[in-house]
């Protein structure tokens, strides 16, 4: 009998341990229900000491509960207004945020949002403010905060795990930006979350296994940082995804064969990895797939030929640049674009030769990669609807270079010209552009229709890194001419 009490006791505070997680208006509820069945189970005879061991523990757990509750029910519009004044401290002059009166209330401030009755901060959003700096762990304190936009800056630092306490954050996106260290474990509280994006950061490590508890995400994109390990499984569990992209990290493993238990998945960019292995069959069976990325790995195998079957609504595949044989599925026939035998757009990233018949080459690869190259400078995919009566997405680009780029650029990049930086310096305006131009330039110069016309890929990889090395060596001049420059009309003021 005293067995049986026991297991009962441990399976009722395991429950109160478990309810500490999320937010209770009655924190201390399950702990004092738990010591009244502790005084039951002693007076039935349970061992003394264990019981003992148990009160005490349970004690500890409901006065730290107690102490949460308090801790909690003090949040409010002023430290709300504290929170904001921590986080404008840790930005660097000249800061944007010095409009920010303490004398007023943070409804007041630009670029705050507060619920209708203004007691609480609903939304900050700092988005392309060109932010230099960290992010304050108080920022916590915003307990009612629902959307943190804080993309397109140059902030620093690391993710404070103090994200965690906003439970109430739908949307949290901090692209663009050069934040390090690993994505805190502690985010898996924020339940409410529908949209995490990180993209284009320093973000390292593992993906937690706890991301799979935001079972309300519908967006997850960690693209474009240094996050290595395998691909958990369990991400499988966000049956609401409708996108994921984890492109352009070093993550390594197999794909998950469980990622195909995402019916509502359409865009999954899983491109520019260390990916190794066979494609699990069951993602050539995700119907729900618009677009499907799985260039530059280690991936080998056989491709199905009836993918257009299968995945109905592609629009877009990448396959390029790995250790795929068998039948390229699609041809650069225009009428295979719509037929349910092709994989509709893929027509996009295969090299014309592959439709005269012609095997599978590094020059294909090289002229994919180009594609691939062009798509993301440009933001449009081969398929995109703009793309009608023979234009293709090589030719449009082709038509703007190099006197009009900025009207093929994507106009999410165009307002991040004036503040990329390098080693904490902003880079020129000038220096940016010609590189652009550079890169769009080896672009084409794999997409060339010929394929004895195209570059080398260990050509394209050396301009790449030269245009990388202009462009820091170009703006190093630049900065020198202006300090002369400066110089010499600060002497000429002397005289």
């Amino acid at each position: 009998m005293s067995t049986t009490f026991h297991r009962r006791f441990i399976i009722t505070c395991d429950c109160h341990l478990q309810s500490l997680n999320t937010p209770s208006p009655f924190p201390t509820f399950s702990c004092i229900q738990c010591l009244f069945i502790a005084k039951h189970q002693a007076d039935m005879g349970f061992p003394f000491p264990l019981m003992l061991q148990f009160v005490i523990s349970l004690v500890f757990i409901a006065s730290k509960s107690l102490f949460l509750a308090v801790d909690s029910s003090t949040l409010s519009i002023d430290t709300d207004k504290e929170a904001l004044i921590s986080f404008k401290s840790l930005i660097e002059s000249p800061n944007p945020l010095s409009t920010w009166d303490q004398a007023l209330s943070p409804c007041n401030w630009t670029r705050v949002t507060c619920n209708k009755l203004g007691q609480r901060v609903v939304g900050l959003d700092l988005a392309s403010l060109g932010l230099k700096g960290s992010i304050t762990p108080h920022i916590g304190n915003l307990s009612f905060l629902r959307s943190l936009q804080l993309q397109n800056n140059q902030l620093t630092g690391t993710f404070p795990d103090q994200l965690g306490n906003l439970f109430r954050l739908t949307v949290l996106n901090a692209s663009f930006n050069t934040i390090q260290g690993p994505i805190p474990p502690t985010i898996s509280r924020c339940i409410e979350l529908r949209t995490l994006n990180l993209m284009q950061n320093e973000v390292s490590g593992r993906i937690p296994e706890e991301i799979s508890h935001l079972t309300k995400l519908k967006i997850l994109n960690l693209a474009g940082n240094n996050l290595s390990g395998p691909i958990p499984p369990s991400i499988a569990n966000i049956s609401s995804l409708t996108n994921l992209n984890l492109g352009t990290n070093t993550l390594s493993g197999a794909i998950p064969g469980d990622l195909s238990r995402l019916r509502n998945l359409k865009f999954l960019d899983l491109a520019i990895n260390n990916l190794t292995g066979t494609v699990p069959p069951s993602i050539y069976n995700m119907s729900s797939l618009v677009y499907l990325a799985l260039a530059a790995n280690d991936l080998w195998g056989n491709l199905p030929s009836d993918v257009g079957v299968t995945l109905p609504n592609l629009l877009g595949f990448n396959f390029c640049i790995n250790k795929f044989t068998g039948t390229i599925p699609g041809t650069a026939d225009q009428s295979s674009i719509s037929s349910t035998r092709g994989v509709k757009g893929s027509v996009g990233y295969i090299p014309p030769e592959y439709g005269l018949g012609e095997k599978p080459s590094t020059a294909g690869d090289v002229y994919s990669y180009g594609i691939t190259l062009l798509e993301l400078f440009t933001g449009k995919i081969p398929t995109d609807e703009i793309f009608t009566g023979g234009l293709s997405l090589k030719e449009w680009v082709k038509m703007a270079f190099p006197a009009s780029i900025e009207q093929v650029l994507d106009q999410d990049l165009l307002p991040n010209k004036g503040s990329l930086c390098h080693e904490g310096k902003s880079l020129s305006p000038e220096a940016q552009h010609d590189c652009l131009i550079e890169l769009l330039s080896v672009g084409l110069s794999c997409t060339v229709d010929s394929p004895n016309g195209r570059i080398s890929m260990s050509d394209a990889l050396c301009k790449l890194k030269s245009s990388r090395d202009t462009l820091l060596k170009f703006d190093l001049l630049l900065r020198k001419s202006e300090l002369i420059g400066s110089s010499k009309k600060h002497t000429t003021n002397k005289m």
